[in-house]
């Protein structure tokens, strides 16, 4: 895809893949085996809890928000590595699961991992299809949507565009289910520089108020939680396996990289853990007969 030829709103494809295109083995290495690198949904009362069975119950929870007995294809806004889908396809008996991504090492890692994933290497602004979902998920992938500096009707445009989008793709009923980070107890120049500049740069968070009135009239909200400590026990688990694997991290990919990526881990789980940011998970209904349509 030619990225000057195409409508773009956030972070651009450069900068996503300077992230995410580091290297499979880089993060193997420290995620768990499902590949997925966002927030886990963790049993704080069961001490034998770990990394793999929290991110598979945080798969199961997103798919039971969205899912009904008729349910056959989803659609996975920013898909990342593609364990989502796969894990929901063997055991939610998903028909046609559909990721986008931008990422060209995600991207192939799916096609070579998930072969019965249908992936799109294609940003979200320029995905266009008529096909409709029976749902929709995206997990921490809005923040990369926005840049720094917008003002906040600016943002809620985009965030609006957006849903439009999803509402569009949607079956009637169809159900969306969002996981993001969002400014809580905290400005967008508190948020750290070093991660401002060197991790995801061109990005943004939103606030639970933009998403709002970017879904309005559009979708009904049926849940929202604030999961932020669950987010603390996930970058934890991450810190550790980072640490255990520090010698075989350092010699593949330099001391530089893994001192990185510490240090984002650590400055991440002291955001959460103090309120500077929240981990929502939203699930939201689909108006059918939108008032929108009426202006």
């Amino acid at each position: 895809m030619n990225e000057s030829s195409s409508q773009h709103f956030g972070a651009s494809t450069q900068a996503i893949r300077a992230h995410y295109d580091l290297s499979n083995d880089f993060y193997r290495t420290w995620l768990d085996e499902t590949m997925t690198y966002t927030a886990a949904l963790w049993d704080h009362n069961n001490p034998s809890d770990n990394l793999l069975l929290a991110q598979q119950r945080k798969i199961d929870f997103a798919a039971q928000q969205i899912f009904t007995e008729d349910t056959t294809s989803i659609l996975d806004i920013g898909c990342g590595w593609g364990g989502a889908l796969a894990h929901m396809q063997q055991y939610f008996n998903l028909k046609n699961p559909v990721g986008i991504t931008i990422s060209q090492a995600q991207y192939e890692w799916i096609k070579s991992k998930h072969s019965n994933v249908k992936v799109h290497l294609e940003r979200w602004e320029n995905y266009h299809t008529d096909e409709k979902y029976d749902g929709i998920i995206s997990v921490e992938a809005i923040e990369a949507f926005v840049k720094p500096g917008m003002t906040s009707q600016a943002k809620i445009d985009i965030y609006r565009h957006l849903f439009k989008k999803c509402r569009y793709w949607l079956k009637d009923n169809g159900r969306f289910f969002l996981q993001c980070i969002c400014y809580e107890n905290s400005f967008p120049k508190d948020l750290d520089e070093f991660i401002k500049n060197e991790i995801f740069p061109e990005s943004d968070l939103p606030r639970l108020a933009e998403l709002a009135a970017g879904w309005e009239y559009l979708f009904e909200p049926v849940n929202i939680a604030n999961h932020r400590l669950h987010y603390v026990q996930t970058l934890r688990a991450w810190l550790k396996n980072m640490r255990d694997n520090k010698e075989n991290l350092v010699k593949e990919f330099g001391d530089s990289i893994y001192m990185r990526y510490l240090h984002y881990l650590k400055l991440s789980e002291y955001m959460f853990s103090n309120g500077n940011c929240s981990l929502l998970r939203i699930t939201l209904q689909r108006i059918n007969h939108s008032r929108e349509e009426e202006k």
